[in-house]
């Protein structure tokens, strides 16, 4: 790779994200693989991805995706104003530019006010390619914690379709009775595929 003065600009960047002061190479082996494009190494690499650099360990790799959250959440906030959930389309619309194209399942809750307005987006748990495993007590601590009057759970289907597991119908289950418990009643499960979702709420699941 030539380095150019944006290169060079891009390469100070990396170094300061990682802390490597000595070793040019990892951070030129990062833009070879991602095309010299930050915004793709911090919106759409993975850990895995990142992991299988040389030079790059699950510390340096956790940091770099720990700038992708800084960011995400620096411009998730303002964009979450006066966001109010009247159907499972605004919830759609909401989240898909984040998690459509996704190649591991995420699954996230939507903490709503009383109005039904969206505070905030919680991550609750990154899984495999197949599934991602999740428990009550994170999403309810999580939601209890945010003050949340409602919640709504989102999570995609790196597959693009969008038929519901066992085990996605066994958690909403779970879901649904551990909030009539605490008082934040889970409002719909959402479902995020290649352009498309299936609501829970919608198909009489829950």
């Amino acid at each position: 790779m030539i380095i150019n003065y944006r290169n060079k600009r891009n390469i100070d960047l990396l170094k300061m994200m990682i802390n490597e002061e000595n070793n040019v190479g990892v951070e030129k082996e990062i833009l070879n693989r991602f095309g010299d494009n930050i915004a793709e190494i911090l919106l759409h690499s993975t850990e895995v991805e990142l992991k299988a650099i040389k030079g790059i360990g699950p510390k340096k790799a956790s940091q770099i995706i720990a700038f992708r959250e800084i960011i995400r959440r620096l411009y998730e906030v303002p964009a979450l104003e006066n966001n109010k959930i009247t159907s499972p389309t605004d919830v759609f619309n909401l989240v898909k530019g984040n998690l459509m194209h996704e190649e591991i399942e995420h699954f996230q809750i939507l903490i709503l006010d009383t109005k039904n307005k969206v505070k905030n987006i919680e991550n609750i748990s990154t899984g495999s390619l197949n599934s991602s495993i999740v428990h009550p007590r994170e999403v309810f601590n999580t939601a209890i914690r945010r003050r949340a009057a409602n919640i709504i759970a989102v999570h995609n289907h790196p597959s693009g379709d969008t038929k519901p597991s066992r085990e996605d119908i066994s958690i909403t289950e779970r879901l649904v009775k551990a909030g009539e418990l605490v008082g934040i009643k889970l409002l719909d499960h959402i479902i995020v595929g290649n352009c498309s979702y299936l609501s829970f709420k919608e198909e009489g699941i829950i």
